[in-house]
């Protein structure tokens, strides 16, 4: 067990005990709403699911036969893991990041709904279902939006779905 280790965990133990949306609330609205800003906003909060899930991936494959194997062959702690961990673990990883790109999508387009988004002068998803709100007798402002919203985040899902099996 490393000292890195305990400290990262003890980070995302932390980013994770505050609820999402409020962290994004919160620092939507302290920064400016540009768009690399949006971005580096949901980096801060979505990168702790994706490192716990690359963590345990490493744990589960350093418990290998062949990881033991390579240790008594000789082989040092940097070629096992950057030859045969990090390949092996990063198969199921990709299959989480389709997922986390699916989530992101929908964070931004929340805050843009809430208008806390990115600026009156870009346009997304959920700016456009916010100002179809303003006009009950135009349906398909909200409806072609929250469908191409919905497929988006549909063939996401599905994609992580093939990609693992």
């Amino acid at each position: 067990s490393l000292a890195i280790d305990s400290l990262v965990v003890r980070l995302i133990e932390l980013i994770d005990s505050i609820p999402v949306l409020f962290l994004l609330i919160a620092l939507s609205a302290i920064l400016n709403s540009s768009a690399a800003n949006l971005i580096l906003i949901i980096a801060s909060v979505a990168w702790t699911g994706m490192a716990k899930h690359i963590r345990a991936q490493v744990l589960r494959i350093k418990q290998r036969p062949y990881i033991e194997s390579g240790r008594s062959m000789g082989f040092g702690s940097f070629r096992l893991l950057y030859k045969h961990i990090f390949p092996n673990a990063m198969a199921p990883v990709f299959i989480s990041l389709s997922f986390g790109i699916a989530s992101a999508i929908l964070f931004e387009s929340t805050l843009s709904f809430l208008g806390l988004g990115l600026g009156a002068d870009q346009v997304s998803w959920g700016s456009l279902l916010a100002e179809a709100r303003s006009d009950y007798q135009s349906w398909w402002l909200a409806l072609f939006p929250g469908l191409i919203l919905f497929l988006s985040l549909m063939s996401l899902n599905r994609l992580g779905d093939a990609l693992s099996k």
